[in-house]
């Protein structure tokens, strides 16, 4: 009886079509020629009786049947992957690959120049992706290998087969504009209460954690407007009388661009308790876990220091 599969090479031809979705990346990923992976695509699909990836205006769209192997496919590999790396040392500078994290723009401002610094000197030909979070955990992206790793304060519980560390803890602040009129009168909460907000809010929602702690007094805000990155209320608190609440770093970043006033949020916020999440597919792949550790390293020297 023929096998299902008779030349294991192509399974990874189908993963990095999987992650990629495009065939020249894919191509690119695993130091092939586009006509060599895509003769490879056409003996994948010869041998699977099945088209496994069609054009569409997204690019390499997989077939029911192929969404229907890929976990097998990504599982196996995985083992494959962690069974030999007992049998050989881990070398950075050999290791080749893309490395995809999910996060804010806090997590892109303060991580992602430290580690791509540390990648440029001990691992040149590891390539460093960011991808917003737009306020979701990518749990499917998780899964399926497109992301590797997701990093935020605002993920809850987790299902089944995923790990989790903590990589850094975050304190909130609120700021308004240099010379602002409530400034020289002290910012009370009766102030605080009192002024227009704008908030970061990946989701869109104009309810968030400042809200959710007035409430708990009885009180209320007025929020005239929600933006979806730390970087973009810095600029409008700058140019306007609203108030803004984020996370520290963020705040004292931002003070080194635009001239604001920075201050203690004059109501009580639970800390932020950033968490690097990833699937239990990556979780003993040796570049996976050289890389894991690199970040908790650098979120814990930046998030001290600051």
């Amino acid at each position: 009886m023929k096998p299902a599969l008779q030349d294991l090479n192509l399974l990874r031809v189908f993963a990095s079509l999987w992650r990629e979705r495009n065939v020249s990346k894919a191509a690119k990923l695993l130091g092939l020629s586009q006509p060599a992976l895509s003769h490879s695509l056409s003996k994948l699909r010869s041998e699977m009786a099945d088209d496994v990836f069609v054009r569409s205006a997204k690019g390499m769209t997989p077939t029911p049947k192929a969404e229907a192997w890929a976990p097998k496919v990504l599982g196996a590999l995985a083992s494959l992957e962690s069974a030999f790396s007992d049998f050989q040392e881990f070398t950075p500078l050999m290791a080749t690959g893309r490395i995809t994290i999910v996060g804010t723009d806090l997590l892109e401002y303060i991580l992602f120049p430290k580690l791509l610094s540390v990648l440029s000197k001990e691992a040149k030909d590891v390539v460093l992706v960011s991808r917003p979070s737009d306020g979701h955990f990518p749990k499917g992206d998780l899964e399926r290998g497109i992301v590797d790793f997701a990093i935020a304060g605002f993920f809850g519980d987790l299902p089944e087969g995923f790990y989790h560390q903590l990589v850094a803890k975050e304190t909130y602040v609120s700021i308004v504009r240099k010379n602002h009129p409530m400034t020289g009168k002290g910012m009370n909460l009766k102030c605080f209460q009192s002024l227009a907000h704008v908030l970061t809010s990946p989701q869109g929602d104009l309810y968030g954690a400042v809200d959710e702690a007035l409430e708990k007094l009885g009180l209320k805000r007025k929020v005239v407007a929600g933006v979806s990155t730390f970087q973009v209320l810095g600029k409008l608190i700058a140019e306007s009388d609203y108030c803004g609440t984020l996370p520290r770093s963020m705040a004292y970043e931002q003070s080194k661009l635009y001239p604001i006033d920075i201050f203690p949020t004059p109501v009580e916020l639970n800390p932020i308790q950033l968490r690097m999440i990833w699937h239990q597919r990556t979780h003993t792949n040796p570049l996976h876990k050289w890389v894991r550790q690199k970040i908790q390293t650098i979120m814990t020297q930046e998030f001290e220091k600051k």
